[in-house]
């Protein structure tokens, strides 16, 4: 099972505690965290923790960071869904 979670800032509260729970269940998921960020926005919320926890699940949890500098990214709601598509399958 690949379960992906995908926030921001937000909710970013809710998609951590939610992670934590999908991690201590250890049922042989992959999941990939997918954290949207704002370039004006210093340090994400939860780095540091989302780090260790990828370094101690490797085989579980995929950490992944996007911003709205990311050159493949437009305005288009296309474009964010191809590049979601692909950082999913990858």
């Amino acid at each position: 099972t690949h379960i992906v979670l995908i926030t921001s800032e937000i909710g970013v509260l809710n998609a951590f505690t939610s992670l934590k729970e999908l991690l201590s269940e250890k049922q042989g998921e992959y999941i990939t965290f997918i954290y949207a960020l704002s370039s004006q926005n210093g340090e994400p919320l939860y780095k540091a923790e989302l780090d260790n926890l990828q370094s101690r699940f490797t085989t579980h949890l995929q950490v992944k960071y996007i911003t709205d500098r990311n050159p493949f990214l437009s305005d288009s709601i296309e474009a964010y869904q191809r590049y979601l598509e692909i950082e999913i399958n990858c």
